[in-house]
């Protein structure tokens, strides 16, 4: 089985399409590592219901410059 993706690089809505297939690899990898990024980020609070927003967001900023996923480029 056989499946081909065409697109109009001269049309912006077709180029558009196609860096977000290129990406799409690149935007797995880089929810997987978010997903193990998060999953090590430590609560060390007393209550156990406590973990820095600084933690996550740094992780996720690892994560999509690792991959070098450029959100902005992504959502035209």
């Amino acid at each position: 089985m056989k499946a081909q993706l065409v697109f109009n690089l001269d049309d912006r809505d077709d180029a558009i399409a196609h860096f977000r297939c290129v990406k799409a690899l690149d935007m797995a990898l880089c929810i997987v590592s978010i997903k193990e990024a998060l999953y090590n980020i430590s609560d060390t609070s007393e209550d156990g219901k406590h973990i820095d927003f600084k933690d996550v967001s740094n992780a996720i900023t690892e994560a999509l410059e690792m991959h070098a996923i450029n959100l902005d480029e992504l959502i035209l």
